[in-house]
C-alpha cells in the first residue's frame, strides 16, 4: 500500500512566481509546434520548487515566445534573435531539441483557459473551466542576464550547466604541469 500525505502539493505549478527553470523535455510533434516541459529548480515561491508545467508553442502564432526561449537557453545568439524580428527565421528541429536539459529563468504567470465569446468575438476566461494554467509567455531570460538577477537560483543546478555555454568571461591561464610531480598511482583491478 502507498501512503499519501494530504499536506503535499500537486506536481504542477499552481502559483505565479519568478523561477530558475530546467527544460525537462522538448518535442516537435509537427513542423510548426514545439512542446516544452519545464521543472522549477528554485523560485520566489519555495512551494513551487520541484513542480512542472508545460507550454505548447506554435511557430506560426508563438514564434516570438519560442525565439525568446531559444535565446534564454543559448540555442540562438542575440544577433540571430534580432535578425528574426525583420523577417522569417528558421529554427531547425536539432536546435529546438537541443534545449532539453538547459536552464533559464522566467516569470511564470497563472492564466485561465480562454475561449472566444460567440456573441462578441472577444477572447475571455472560459466560464466552464475555472482552473488556471502556468505560462512563461515572453518572460524567459538567460540565467546570467540582468533580468534574472533577482530570481533565486539553485546552486546545485548552476554547477551542472555542462553542455550549456557559460557567459563570456576573461580567459584563464593555461594549466601548467607540476615539476617533479609523483606519478599517478596505477589502478590494480
Amino acid at each position: 500500500m502507498v501512503m499519501c500525505s494530504q499536506d503535499t502539493g500537486g506536481k504542477f505549478v499552481d502559483e505565479s512566481c519568478e523561477a530558475h527553470l530546467l527544460v525537462y523535455d522538448v518535442t516537435v510533434p509537427d513542423s510548426v509546434t514545439v512542446n516544452v516541459v519545464f521543472e522549477v529548480l528554485a523560485a520566489t515561491r519555495p512551494s513551487q520548487v520541484g513542480k512542472t508545467f508545460s507550454e505548447r508553442l506554435s511557430g506560426e502564432k508563438a514564434s516570438g515566445k519560442l525565439l525568446n526561449l531559444a535565446l534564454a537557453t543559448r540555442i540562438i545568439t542575440p544577433a540571430e534573435r534580432e535578425a528574426a524580428r525583420s523577417g522569417p527565421f528558421d529554427l531547425p528541429d536539432e536546435k529546438v531539441l537541443a534545449m532539453k536539459s538547459r536552464q533559464l529563468c522566467g516569470k511564470i504567470t497563472m492564466q485561465r483557459k480562454q475561449r472566444q465569446n460567440p456573441a462578441t468575438g472577444q477572447w475571455e476566461d472560459d466560464p466552464s473551466d475555472p482552473r488556471s494554467f502556468a505560462h512563461i509567455n515572453f518572460d524567459s531570460y538567460d540565467v546570467a542576464s540582468d533580468k534574472a538577477r533577482g530570481i533565486p537560483k539553485s546552486a546545485q543546478f548552476l554547477a551542472m550547466m555542462h553542455g550549456q555555454p557559460a557567459p563570456l568571461a576573461a580567459p584563464s591561464a593555461p594549466a601548467v604541469p607540476a615539476v617533479n610531480a609523483a606519478p599517478a598511482p596505477a589502478m590494480n583491478w
